[in-house]
């Protein structure tokens, strides 16, 4: 089993059609079907159903692919993890801040940030009191960015973060948000198979939201309502955080494969 047969079939399954799927992963479509023949007789079960009209995935078949949707993320996770060691101040950066924190909170960022990250492109925006904080930069960012707008924060705010990493203290995102909130803010974190891939894609993808207060999730369905992102609430907010850094081990095991 390799990650090139896992790409292939997950390509098959949201193509629907063989030749739009070996188009997709720039291969020969023998060269793909035989590559995917060859997981099936592998794994001893049929993966596909095939007819001369559409391709549908077996009952077996669509767990085997969720899976390897599961597994080409954390994969792509670990590259990305990777190349934030190489440079992590190279991406661009946006920052948003209420109207009120603004003219406070911008003059003493951005020379810093200019100073640290002469490199990275800075985009920012003022806006009316936010409701939501999404936090979508890597984890060992998070205290530094939650000291500084800790005290800006309204009671009802809710900080939420999509870093699936650990910071250098080994920490997952849910635990800074409690080493540094505590019980005074409100919190929670947003993980889901490929979400940036299946969006990109212009495909609905579906994310689990885990939040200290259980109430909070009509706020998090309201905002993402109308997009391509299906958010389901889930209530263990420190399994979630966990699962997501274990399934990076599970990804180096196909990894070691291909």
């Amino acid at each position: 089993m390799t990650l090139n047969e896992l790409r292939y079939i997950v390509a098959v399954a949201q193509e629907g059609n063989f030749r739009r799927a070996a188009a997709r992963v720039f291969v020969s479509q023998p060269a793909l079907s035989l590559a995917i023949q060859k997981l099936e007789g592998e794994l001893g079960v049929q993966i596909f159903e095939r007819s001369r009209t559409a391709v549908n995935a077996t009952t077996i078949g669509a767990l085997i692919i969720e899976q390897a949707q599961r597994a080409l993320e954390e994969v792509a996770q670990i590259k990305e993890i990777a190349s934030q060691g190489k440079d992590q101040l190279a991406g661009s950066l946006k920052v948003g801040a209420i109207y009120t924190v603004g003219p406070y909170l911008l003059p003493q960022l951005i020379p810093i940030l200019k100073q640290k990250a002469p490199n990275m492109p800075l985009e920012m925006e003022e806006n009316l009191t936010a409701n939501v904080i999404l936090f979508c930069l890597p984890v060992n960012a998070h205290v530094e960015a939650l000291t500084r707008i800790a005290p800006f924060l309204q009671q009802h705010s809710i900080c939420l973060s999509i870093a699936k990493g650990l910071d250098e203290a080994g920490k997952t995102a849910a635990q800074v948000f409690n080493a540094v909130l505590a019980d005074r803010h409100r919190y929670g974190v947003i993980y889901g198979p490929m979400i940036s891939e299946e969006i990109r894609l212009g495909r609905y993808a579906f994310a689990d939201v885990a939040l200290t207060h259980a109430d909070d999730f009509e706020r998090i369905h309201q905002l993402f309502m109308g997009s391509k992102l299906i958010c389901r609430q889930v209530s263990d907010i420190t399994g979630s955080s966990w699962s997501v850094i274990l399934k990076n081990v599970y990804a180096i095991m196909f990894g070691v494969a291909d």
